[in-house]
């Protein structure tokens, strides 16, 4: 009787620690699977447009997905691997630069990690919300990063800051725009009042004492009683008259004033013969007015388009010839 009871004593006791050595071993697996990052595969991917009513239109476009399923993308579209917080992985909310594969993600809990998927870096994890800025040629020149606070600063393209993170803003952002910047400079607010910061150094380079300051093309534009004024490092005007439209290349102007376009040299001669007209009124500080024109120049021509009643055309001045055709 006595050895019947040892053996389900010692039963009982195998069982017990076979017990314990599973429960050790799942909350062993939990805590390793709890700390192990989840990876996030970012990949090549299409998408389509939508129109304005609503209906999906048959052309697609390249962009940059994200996915925990390795089965969901093949190996040709897997650009990089983002190693996840834990289980807890960030969503795409935006690709900054499909040619550099910049992208911002979003987790959760709001934070961000500004991550360049080409390369399989993480940029920064610092701060709120990143905007990015790239030159003529599409190439990146830096960013704009802005706190948990609303405050702003710059960030080189490396990821090292190079301004002081206390600007109550630095360009102009709202929902779909950013800009306020060109190549070297770029618009600032401290203390309520305009002034202009170096990209490259994250040098001050105009004082902070203006109510208002812009930057299109090569011109820094001072805006007075609803006008604009392409001035110098010093505040000194370029131009005399005030304008309700400006784009500034080297040596010249593109103005709207009074409905009327007109290309302008430094010494404020017009240059095209007749004038384009405009047939709404330019607002310069209304955003949705930045789509209605854009220009550029590519060699001796200087393009110019123009949104009039829905319709877009474009215009050509050529700078040996000083000519202006619309196509």
């Amino acid at each position: 009787m006595e050895k019947k009871i040892n053996i389900y004593r010692l039963i009982w006791i195998i069982g017990i620690i076979l017990i314990i050595t599973i429960v050790i071993y799942l909350v062993a697996k939990y805590i390793i699977n709890l700390n192990q990052n989840l990876p996030l595969y970012i990949y090549q991917c299409q998408a389509s447009t939508e129109t304005v009513n609503g209906d999906l239109n048959a052309t697609d476009y390249d962009t940059i997905c994200s996915t925990t399923d390795q089965t969901i993308f093949e190996e040709k579209q897997l650009i990089s691997t983002y190693h996840c917080r834990g289980n807890s992985c960030p969503n795409i909310e935006s690709v900054l630069n499909m040619e550099s594969e910049i992208i911002t993600l979003l987790y959760p809990d709001e934070s961000r990690a500004l991550f360049d998927a080409k390369n399989g870096n993480i940029i920064s994890e610092a701060y709120k919300d990143y905007f990015i800025m790239i030159n003529n040629d599409s190439q990146i020149i830096g960013y704009v990063v802005q706190t948990q606070d609303n405050t702003f600063g710059i960030m080189d393209k490396y990821g090292k800051v190079i301004t002081d993170i206390n600007y109550e803003q630095i360009g102009y952002i709202d929902k779909t725009i950013f800009n306020d910047y060109n190549d070297s400079y770029i618009t600032a607010i401290k203390d309520g009042k305009y002034g202009i910061i170096n990209i490259t150094t994250g040098d001050i380079y105009i004082d902070f004492k203006y109510d208002e300051l812009h930057i299109n093309g090569n011109a820094i534009i001072n805006v007075k009683e609803g006008l604009l004024y392409p001035i110098d490092q010093n505040g000194n005007n370029l131009l005399n008259n005030g304008y309700s439209y400006i784009f500034g290349y080297d040596n010249f102007y593109v103005t709207i004033k009074d409905k009327q376009l007109n290309i302008l040299d430094s010494e404020e001669n017009t240059l095209n013969l007749d004038p384009i007209t405009i047939y709404d009124d330019y607002v310069y500080n209304d955003s949705m007015t930045f789509g209605n024109i854009s220009t550029y120049q590519s060699e001796n021509i200087i393009y110019i388009n123009l949104k009039n009643n829905e319709e877009y055309t474009e215009y050509q001045y050529n700078i040996d010839t000083k000519e202006l055709t619309m196509n």
